[in-house]
């Protein structure tokens, strides 16, 4: 069953004109951060910035955005947070360990699943799909937290997010017969093209919260910069997609908006 309602999608320039207008940020700090943004990466979120400024604690920043999204916020520890294995049996392991979410309680007609300050909303269809017979209703804890809840519950200590993307992506690549990735950064989301028979296939997109996490996991698995993104770069790594194990050879090249990656599918070298 899909969420009740279509929620406020995150836009970065409009979470900072929010912080300013309800006087939680001074301007002249939230103007430094977004030039930082500017000259990090277009991509890093905001909350991150403001956190590691040490102008707002991680649970301001949780409050912060999910009244600018129209969410409650939650808070997950020993003392408010103690879920029976029915609640935790609710979404399969896979869907909590992907996109970093928990089951927090449920009634009669609704999942209430925590994420964390990133938590990605054009997702919640998607996890809808896992849970039969009740809505989602989404909330927002810390990160923090949120690792906290994963590792007492789920024994998940390392988040994989961009990882388990990749491989997914490059498992229904293969079974449709593609010999390359290509990502392309916009300024709104992470375009997603297979080449199949040399002709570029357009693909489902990946969300503007997932953009830094997926670019990040595909430099470190092939041992590239992770901080360079003005000059192109050259790397490899193995996947293994469950039935067989591939090189893929990564290229990244500078765009006006980030960066384009190539996944090339080398099935003939394992």
């Amino acid at each position: 069953m899909q969420s009740e309602k279509p929620m406020k999608k995150y836009n970065q320039t409009e979470f900072a004109d929010y912080l300013i207008d309800r006087g939680i940020v001074p301007p002249d700090k939230v103007e430094s951060l977004l030039s930082l943004l500017v000259q990090k990466n277009k991509n890093y979120f905001l909350g991150d910035l403001l956190i590691d400024a040490e102008i707002l604690s991680p649970e301001e920043v949780r409050d912060a955005l999910a009244a600018f999204l129209s969410l409650k916020p939650v808070t997950l520890n020993e003392n408010t947070y103690n879920p029976p294995q029915m609640l935790l049996n609710m979404l399969p392991i896979e869907v909590v360990e992907v996109f970093r979410v928990v089951p927090v309680r449920m009634d009669d007609d609704s999942l209430y699943i925590a994420g964390d300050m990133i938590f990605s909303l054009p997702y919640l269809n998607t996890i809808s799909k896992y849970v039969v017979g009740r809505r989602i209703v989404p909330l927002i804890a810390t990160r923090a937290d949120i690792r906290w809840a994963l590792k007492r519950f789920y024994n998940i200590e390392k988040d994989r997010r961009g990882e388990l993307f990749i491989q997914a992506i490059i498992v229904d690549a293969l079974s449709k017969g593609a010999s390359d990735v290509h990502f392309e950064q916009t300024s709104q989301q992470l375009n997603v093209r297979y080449r199949i028979d040399r002709r570029l296939h357009v693909q489902q997109p990946i969300p503007n919260e997932y953009v830094a996490e997926v670019i990040r996991a595909i430099k470190e698995i092939s041992k590239l910069d992770t901080h360079t993104v003005c000059y192109p770069q050259q790397g490899t790594f193995v996947a293994d997609t469950g039935h067989e194990t591939i090189k893929v050879i990564v290229s990244t090249l500078p765009t006006i908006h980030g960066e384009s990656i190539v996944l090339h599918l080398d099935r003939g070298k394992r």
